[in-house]
């Protein structure tokens, strides 16, 4: 008789551990993963050259050829990061500036001239053959703008560390020339940076742009006003 509460005792024991174990189980099941680690980025940007006679002035109201990102192999094609993305940086910093896609110049050049020789024009701009550029005659009679704005991307690594945490470095380039003349009138550095995985490629990229962009010279117009 003495057995009995031992017994019910050691079934009650059972029962509770199976709950427990139950429970645990569902809540590994149902709870999320943690989330992503965020992103820490930083972006330093600097004017590396600037035409003496190029000022804020110079950009109002003028229009602007918005080219993709130049690689070794071309301009890049990712939609992410389209010249119609990259004029709304633009914009944003200079809203008193008319950006042009590329899609016009290029059937303008294409009609009159061979694909190839546009091909080694966009590879000249990667490479900042600043002579060779400025040579291009047939290239910059095309384009009918004012100002070409041409981004490309000097340096890039992505790193995974033994932690899983991803770090990105990049060196972006951000040049704008005067057509008429097929000089470069201002060149922009910005040396980025962002360590996490709450950011993608683009994201970082367009960052980079937008913190080049807060470089350009600003267009203060005067009131002509006078005390009398």
């Amino acid at each position: 008789m003495e057995m009995q509460p031992i017994i019910r005792d050691d079934i009650i024991n059972n029962m509770f551990l199976r709950c427990f174990l139950f429970a645990l189980v569902l809540f590994c099941v149902c709870t999320p993963p943690p989330p992503r680690t965020s992103a820490i980025t930083a972006y330093a940007s600097s004017v590396l050259y600037q035409q003496r006679s190029f000022s804020g002035a110079s950009l109002s109201g003028q229009s602007v050829l918005v080219l993709p990102i130049c690689t070794k192999t071309g301009l890049d094609t990712n939609a992410s990061l389209s010249p119609q993305r990259i004029s709304k940086l633009l914009l944003a910093a200079r809203g008193d500036v008319e950006p042009v896609t590329k899609e016009e110049f290029e059937t303008r050049y294409s009609a009159r001239h061979d694909t190839a020789s546009l091909a080694a024009f966009y590879r000249l701009l990667f490479a900042g053959n600043m002579v060779a550029l400025a040579n291009s005659d047939s290239v910059w009679k095309e384009m009918k703008t004012e100002y070409c704005l041409a981004v490309r991307i000097n340096h890039a690594l992505t790193i995974k560390g033994f932690n899983n945490i991803v770090t990105r470095r990049m060196v972006l380039e951000t040049e704008l020339w005067n057509v008429d003349s097929a000089e470069a009138v201002l060149r922009i550095q910005v040396q980025a940076s962002a360590q996490g995985e709450k950011i993608t490629d683009a994201e970082f990229i367009r960052s980079a742009l937008g913190a080049a962009f807060e470089k350009l010279p600003v267009f203060a117009p005067s009131t002509n006003e006078q005390n009398w």
